[in-house]
């Protein structure tokens, strides 16, 4: 006697929702995460952490906007503008290296105050009435006064060699920007002689379209004959 196998076949008409009843997480476990569409997040930003911008001076920054003002404009009120920025900043920088030395000089004064004060005593008495422990103390003061002299000697020689390349480089610049001055001045110039010229040739335009090319050119010829006589 044969034995019939019995198959668990597949049931198509299924539902979608019952295929998935078994999974932890679906239905009657846990609420379903709806899906939103990515278009309706109002806020997206993004940061980047390494962009680190190098920071400029205020004479620096006038100069590359005096640069990209030369190829954006070319108006004459403008660059007498940045030309005016130009110096104000230049003076800034010399009221700025007067108050750095100001505070260097107080810095250097505050370094040994107690060992100046004994060496300015010292120093007003006679050496030859000084014991060897007072001479060698005055020849430390000193010792200690010409280091510190070389330090300011030191700062200064650079103070003044960044001033000098400072003051070159905004000359130059003072120098293209008076020589731009001056082409705009000039191609103004030019510009305002040319507009009546220009407006002539735009009435004669709209009188030559409106009679035609044939009585325009008798027109001009009456107007040379005329003015040839009035010449005459």
């Amino acid at each position: 006697m044969s034995r019939k196998k019995h198959l668990n076949r597949r049931v198509n008409n299924a539902r979608s929702e019952d295929q998935w009843d078994h999974i932890p997480g679906v239905d009657g476990y846990t609420t379903r995460i709806e899906i939103k569409d990515a278009m309706d997040i109002q806020d997206r930003s993004v940061t980047f952490g390494g962009d680190k911008r190098k920071k400029t001076s205020v004479t620096d920054v006038i100069q590359e906007e005096l640069v990209d003002a030369g190829h954006r404009t070319r108006t004459t009120d403008q660059y007498v503008k940045y030309f005016n920025a130009l110096m104000g900043a230049r003076l800034i920088k010399v009221d700025s290296i007067k108050k750095e030395k100001q505070e260097f000089d107080e810095i250097i004064e505050s370094l040994h105050p107690e060992q100046l004060r004994n060496f300015e005593k010292l120093i007003k008495m006679p050496i030859n009435q000084l014991n060897s422990k007072e001479i060698s103390r005055v020849l430390k003061a000193l010792s200690e006064e010409k280091g510190i002299t070389l330090t300011k000697l030191d700062h200064f020689k650079n103070r003044v060699k960044e001033t000098e390349e400072k003051l070159l480089e905004q000359d130059q610049k003072i120098k293209e920007v008076q020589k731009q001055l001056q082409e705009n001045l000039a191609h103004e110039k030019h510009e305002k002689d040319l507009k009546p010229l220009k407006l002539v040739q735009e009435h004669l335009k709209i009188i030559r379209d409106i009679f035609g090319i044939e009585k325009f050119s008798k027109a001009i010829k009456l107007l040379k004959f005329a003015s040839g006589k009035m010449n005459d």
